[in-house]
């Protein structure tokens, strides 16, 4: 049924003024209600002003009751527009405590959710009468919307310590034995594996470097990897095609030169083991996402089906800097918003998530190239949301004489969890884009 015009908003008056009675009486209330809501939470203009001015008072210690509120609104002159001393007297006096500020909280955020829903949802409404407006462009402004306007769990993710005993008992007693210590996803490169303990859950990996590093074929070796290990793994491109990264993988798996995947000229041998490396291919569990759509929303919805269809364990992103939120923004907010939701996504989907990243080339004006952490585009972002930051660099990118020929450095720039080293060298070969684990690693 079509809501009529004269229907009031969604509100609950009663509700938000016994809240607002309980936080003057009472502190365990308030501090509660303070956690809970926000003053737009409240339909009443004046009762946001009230809220605010409690949360002041809390804020800076002072005494909550009725005189200093009242104080308080006259001082920033809006005790008149709270109705005065007496609305805040009947307040304190003739309206019912809250028996549970939690559940009034819960209610009353629940109808400012959907006063939300209304306002944003009805200029949604009114958009999809232009017909210049596209249909898919819509659904993801709305689908915007509507993740902007989702409240955390009033109750969170909070947990008692002791409810977490049952399920670390069972995950210690399963790594018991383990004597390798290997409790991620393997990346196939021993040494890293067991400085990292694999790749973990819930975390977003950052592997960064200059155009030419490597970046996408390091990538693409964790994701073979653990293809030949049976796990489910994905890998957004917004650079390659899939023609493309099928073509690396088959270099790599028959260790053929990748420019004759492209020119011809395969001998019978070498043709033969791109034929051994196609049956290989075939039978990975490895899904590639190269629609090429730059909108970060669009594509954590294709990831999440890919979670739901094919069960994915591992999703690398290909790459940071060419990803979109909205391009009216700010670049840093941007980015910001960017790796904030893709370790959110980590979290949720419980995989790592693996993000490839730019470098500042303003390192390559310095005598010393190997890239800090301070060479990464909107550094501050990606830094804090991070829980591991690798940077590859090969010397003989930049140093034709250097003894590092066919030397490649992965650089530990971050590594939230304890300790990892400095770097780890790999063997590379240009021919087929491919890292190799040396028998020496110092």
């Amino acid at each position: 049924m079509e809501p009529h015009s004269s229907q009031l908003p969604p509100q609950a008056i009663d509700f938000e003024e016994s809240v607002l009675a309980s936080m003057v009486l009472n502190e365990q209330g308030r501090e509660c209600a303070l956690t809970c809501l926000s003053a737009n939470d409240f339909y009443r203009t004046g009762h946001q002003m009230i809220f605010k001015a409690i949360g002041r008072l809390a804020d800076t210690r002072q005494p909550v009751d009725l005189n200093t509120v009242y104080e308080e609104l006259k001082r920033t002159g809006q005790h008149e527009q709270c109705g005065g001393a007496v609305y805040l007297s009947r307040l304190v006096d003739e309206c019912p405590i809250a028996s549970s500020v939690e559940h009034y909280a819960e209610v009353i955020k629940g109808k400012a959710i959907k006063r939300r829903l209304i306002a944003e949802m009805s200029n949604i409404s009114q958009k999809c009468f232009d017909n210049s407006i596209d249909s898919v462009d819509l659904l993801d402004e709305a689908q915007r919307v509507i993740m902007s306007i989702q409240p955390e769990n009033l109750t969170g993710a909070v947990l008692v310590i002791g409810e977490m005993s049952f399920e670390r008992i069972a995950h210690y007693e399963k790594i018991m034995n383990q004597k390798n210590q290997i409790t991620g996803i393997r990346t196939g490169f021993s040494k890293l594996d067991f400085e990292t303990s694999g790749l973990q859950p819930t975390d977003l990996i950052i592997i960064a470097g200059r155009p030419g590093m490597g970046k996408t074929a390091l990538l693409l070796d964790f994701i073979l990897n653990a293809g030949l290990e049976n796990i489910p793994s994905a890998m957004v491109s917004l650079e390659m095609s899939a023609k493309q990264l099928y073509n690396r993988l088959v270099s790599k798996i028959s260790r053929v030169n990748s420019k004759k995947f492209k020119s011809g000229g395969f001998t019978p041998q070498e043709f033969q083991r791109v034929k051994d490396a196609i049956m290989t291919v075939d039978d990975l569990p490895v899904y590639i996402d190269d629609s090429a759509d730059s909108d970060l929303y669009r594509m954590i919805r294709r990831v999440k089906k890919m979670k739901k269809d094919k069960g994915i364990q591992l999703l690398g992103v290909d790459y940071l800097q060419l990803m979109s939120v909205d391009k009216s923004q700010n670049k840093n907010l941007e980015i910001g918003e960017i790796t904030r939701k893709l370790k959110l996504l980590a979290k949720e989907l419980n995989i790592p998530v693996i993000l490839l990243s730019q470098l500042n080339r303003s390192l390559e004006q310095r005598t010393n190239k190997r890239p800090v952490m301070s060479d990464l585009r909107d550094s501050g972002s990606v830094e804090q949301d991070a829980d591991i930051i690798f940077a590859v660099y090969r010397d003989e990118v930049y140093n034709e004489k250097t003894p590092d020929k066919g030397i490649a450095e992965l650089l530990t720039l971050k590594f939230r969890d304890g300790e990892a080293p400095a770097k780890t060298k790999f063997r590379f070969i240009p021919e087929c884009a491919k890292f190799e684990a040396l028998a020496n690693n110092n």
